[in-house]
């Protein structure tokens, strides 16, 4: 009566999975030991990226699971063909030491590395800066807001929804490796992306509490130890401060880091900015 009763999942195989559910948009790099190992799909695209073996776990059960892993003093070697494949790595560390653990070996994804994200000049796929930059809309305004980790550069420009053209002409004049966006912005942006030619670059879709109004302002303040942030040019402003505000929000998050050497934002003004309609 009834099929087969499928095999109890393993405490690490639970624990991998729980993981990660809250990686989803990278490949997790799970420290076992002296190896990084990578599971499922993400097992197969990293052994394809990577050249290298693609074995299973439990290969005698009715559904082995697809394995693959690197020795972990290699990693940048592995992380840089990663990256200049566009791919996200969400790097999961052993947080205990197993000689003293009870149980299973606590870990957790200590960064997460991504084409934007890159401080190892090796990793960086252009010779250009390497930007990460994120676009929202707040009403009828459109913020966009650029960093750069190495250097921490930070900017951005704020833009009237009707002012495509000068949008265009001011992402086609930056230089990026990735892009922040929420999936309500999604098709906007992938149709921006069209027209700048830049339809191959790496985009990375995060969930709407990063880019929340309420919380933006109070990032980029408490980031900046400033009661107001009229002095940095952003007095109502309201898109950009959450363009840059949400994109300062998923840097500090994603690479477990308070970002103190980015100082200050510049505000570009776009009524300066020289179009090259002159029709």
């Amino acid at each position: 009566m009834g099929g087969k009763k499928q095999p109890e999942e393993t405490p690490l195989m639970k624990q991998y999975h729980e993981i990660k559910e809250q990686n989803k948009n990278a490949i997790l790099f799970f420290r076992m030991g002296d190896f990084y190992e990578m599971f499922h799909e993400d097992a197969i695209v990293a052994s394809k990226i990577l050249g290298i073996s693609l074995t299973s776990r439990d290969r005698n059960s009715p559904n082995p699971v697809p394995l693959c892993g690197i020795p972990y003093h290699a990693v940048d070697v592995y992380l840089t063909k990663m990256i200049k494949a566009g791919q996200r790595v969400a790097i999961c560390e052993q947080v205990e030491d197993p000689k003293t653990a009870k149980g299973i070996v606590k870990r957790k994804v200590i960064r997460i590395v991504s084409p934007g994200t890159v401080i190892d000049q090796t990793q960086i796929i252009s010779e250009d800066s390497n930007h990460i930059f994120t676009i929202t809309k707040q009403g009828k305004y459109v913020g966009v807001s650029f960093v750069e980790l190495t250097t921490g550069e930070f900017y951005g420009a704020e833009f009237h929804e009707k002012s495509k053209k000068k949008i265009i002409d001011f992402l086609g004049q930056q230089s990026f490796s990735e892009v922040v966006v929420t999936s309500s912005t999604l098709s906007y942006l992938n149709e921006i992306l069209r027209e700048v030619n830049k339809e191959k670059v790496c985009v990375t879709t995060v969930e709407d509490w990063y880019f929340d109004k309420n919380l933006t302002g109070k990032i980029l303040k408490e980031h900046f130890q400033v009661l107001a942030l009229d002095g940095f040019g952003l007095s109502e402003k309201d898109a950009l401060i959450v363009a840059a505000g949400g994109l300062l929000n998923y840097l500090k998050d994603t690479q477990q880091s308070e970002l103190k050497h980015i100082e200050t934002i510049r505000v570009v003004e776009i009524n300066s900015f020289m179009s090259l309609d002159f029709s």
